[in-house]
């Protein structure tokens, strides 16, 4: 049977639920825990977080492999008889002001998980799970600090009974096939006549392959998460292009949003630097100063030129993302004019050296000969940017 979505999810990972409807409140959150069976660490870990739940909250498996989110991986979920013997999810439930005497009957727990798309849950034995299954009075809670403190916990029993260490790895890649989620939930009514209200904390499951650029190559979670939905082998290419290029992944993946991934991945197949990959996608751009990063200039080319004159070309060439000047692009330079039929006709075609001295490209152009009238200069580097800058040439004197 399908879960349903009937309850009340908590926005943030401590849900302090009833406040208003009822007479006391709820604060729910959850952890993954040493193994309350027989792990040594157990005693502390549950000292440490009572008295931190009511001093002021946690936040969500502060202890977990993905602290402050709502993210899980088999080995949170998992215990097994031997070794450190596992962990153990725990959704921790703290009522204010309530002992456990004032709650009979008033607040009961339960968990559900997922196996192969069927949603079970626990009732002295695995059953279905329905909105109204699975629900019971907690057996293990506690008066504590002027309230009432407990847990509803749940893990996979691994390696049994082999308590062989490669079984349980075994297990670990059936849990990653077979779950999705798993959901924890409290519900709780001011007398037994009223209706239950209900708040649950849900944690996902990392798939494995999101799970393995995390682990393999460093990737962050939010990260990994985007880098694995890209189709076939894609995020296996960008992680080399990653590599290769030394580009940080958030960037990367700002330009496959941006521009698509087969255009990155095209672009990369072409480029030799990232600079290139910018330009490629981009295009660079072009600034009056080397490293700057103001707005397209017109290259040092004046309104207007007498006849004869010479026209000195000045200009840097920069990255369109972090503005650092380029030296080794192919920079063109052509002029041309226009007939009335607007046929152009090219007067001169240049390649723009870099001058290492002054950070620019620079050209003199030796203007005689061209008659007087309108001119464009065409100034190009690779297919990607072009600047087109309309001068005269007017009579001497």
């Amino acid at each position: 049977m399908a879960r349903m979505s009937w309850m009340v999810v908590a926005s943030l990972c401590v849900a302090l639920a009833g406040t208003v409807a009822y007479g006391f409140p709820v604060v729910f959150t959850v952890d993954s825990a040493p193994n309350v069976y027989g792990s040594p660490d157990w005693a502390p870990w549950w000292d440490d977080t009572r008295a931190d739940i009511v001093s002021g909250g946690v936040d969500c498996l502060r202890t977990g492999t993905f602290p402050g989110t709502r993210y899980i991986i088999p080995v949170d979920e998992t215990v097994y008889s031997f070794a450190d013997l596992g962990k153990r999810l725990h959704w921790i439930y703290w009522v204010p002001g309530q002992d456990v005497t004032s709650l009979d009957g008033l607040l009961e727990v339960k968990w559900s998980v997922d196996w192969f798309g069927t949603a079970w849950t626990d009732s002295g034995g695995w059953i279905l799970d329905d909105p109204a299954s699975g629900w019971s009075q907690p057996q293990s809670w506690e008066d504590y600090a002027g309230g009432t403190i407990g847990s509803v916990g749940f893990a996979w029993w691994a390696a049994y009974p082999s308590n062989d260490p490669a079984a349980l790895q075994g297990d670990l890649e059936l849990y990653w096939q077979a779950q999705t989620y798993a959901l924890g939930e409290v519900r709780f009514r001011e007398s037994t006549s009223d209706p239950w209200s209900v708040v649950g904390i849900e944690l996902t499951l990392v798939p494995r392959d999101v799970y393995a650029l995390v682990e393999e190559h460093g990737v962050p979670l939010d990260q990994a998460f985007a880098l694995a939905s890209l189709p076939g082998r894609a995020a296996e290419r960008v992680l080399d292009l990653i590599d290769e290029f030394g580009l940080p992944l958030e960037h990367v993946l700002a330009l496959i949003a941006e521009h698509g991934r087969a255009a990155v991945l095209h672009a990369a197949a072409f480029a030799r630097s990232p600079h290139e990959l910018h330009a490629l996608l981009l295009g660079y751009r072009f600034g009056g100063e080397a490293g700057g990063a103001g707005a397209a200039t017109t290259l040092g080319i004046e309104p207007s030129y007498a006849e004869g004159d010479t026209m000195s070309l000045a200009f840097a060439l920069l990255d369109p993302l972090d503005g650092e000047a380029i030296a080794d692009a192919l920079v063109t330079a052509s002029l041309c004019s226009y007939d009335e039929e607007g046929t152009p006709t090219i007067h001169a075609f240049a390649v723009i050296p870099f001058d290492a001295e002054s950070g620019r490209y620079a050209l003199d152009i030796d203007l005689a000969g061209l008659p007087v009238g309108s001119y464009d200069a065409l100034v190009c580097a690779g297919a990607s940017a072009c600047e087109r800058v309309t001068f005269q040439i007017v009579p001497e004197g």
